[in-house]
């Protein structure tokens, strides 16, 4: 049975391991790392989201522009957005190109939304500047953590899903070379100071709604009040975006998708 486990946590450090110095993006049950030429899809399923696409295929062109200037926080914004509008790719399939849309869209839900519904979302590689308070008013930024590797964890004490990883989201922490900032979502002063106290969380925490722009400019929720969590960004040592992971499906993942960014050799060289 070790030994099973150990293909398992081999393969999934071969499957990202090419990825180690461009971003990723997971999103339920997709996961996109980024190339030159775009968007190359290494993981899809058929449940529970449906999505256009499948395993090896190459997002070229995203409504007309070039997906390989696309950046991680962007994407994770399509695929996690919560305005009903169809969203037109141009995918490499093999051999062979096609027009697709993102999902399919039922007609009775199709209410298109202005002309660019995602300008409030950053679209570079880089973390966006943010400036905001923790639980205890103390002024935070992105920028101060630069120079170790920042693991973002957009959560709520009253998210399930967020409370079974939080462990292995604390144990991921727990490295010379990275900090951790918790982000609480829509929640409530006492229960996030409780949930600090029981788990002796000694990282900064902050408290915002899901329309703040730091959630937005992620991907991980919209200005419509919609999104997921567990959200995870994985942040470089230089502020480059490594990783975006929404939903509670990849929440069992974190730990080791964190471990593979980290560890492989060439990650040595943050570019």
């Amino acid at each position: 049975m070790k030994r099973i486990l150990l293909y398992i946590y081999i393969a999934l450090c071969a499957q990202f391991a090419y990825s180690q110095s461009e971003p990723m993006v997971a999103v339920d049950n997709v996961t996109i790392t980024h190339e030159p030429k775009g968007w190359r899809v290494v993981s899809a399923s058929t449940t529970p989201i449906h999505f256009n696409l499948i395993k090896g295929d190459l997002i070229v062109r995203i409504d007309g522009k070039n997906a390989g200037d696309t950046g991680p926080m962007l994407m994770a914004s399509l695929f996690n957005e919560g305005y009903r509008r169809k969203i037109n790719l141009f995918i490499k399939r093999g051999d062979f190109g096609m027009e697709i849309g993102l999902r399919e869209i039922p007609a009775q839900d199709y209410s298109p939304v202005g002309a660019n519904p995602f300008k409030h979302v950053a679209s570079g590689f880089s973390a966006p500047d943010a400036e905001f308070n923790d639980i205890d008013n103390r002024p935070l930024t992105l920028e101060q953590f630069k120079g170790k590797w920042l693991l973002i964890d957009f959560m709520g004490t009253w998210c399930p899903p967020c409370f079974e990883a939080m462990p292995k989201v604390l144990s991921s922490a727990e490295r010379d070379q990275m900090s951790l900032l918790m982000v609480a979502l829509n929640d409530k002063p006492d229960a996030v100071r409780r949930m600090r106290e029981s788990y002796k969380i000694k990282s900064p925490i902050a408290m915002m709604p899901f329309t703040a722009q730091l959630p937005i400019d992620f991907g991980v929720a919209t200005n419509r009040w919609t999104g997921q969590i567990p959200g995870y960004v994985l942040i470089r040592p230089d502020g480059e975006v490594a990783l975006i992971a929404l939903g509670a499906v990849y929440a069992n993942h974190i730990e080791k998708t964190i471990d593979c960014l980290i560890s492989c050799p060439a990650n040595e060289d943050v570019r």
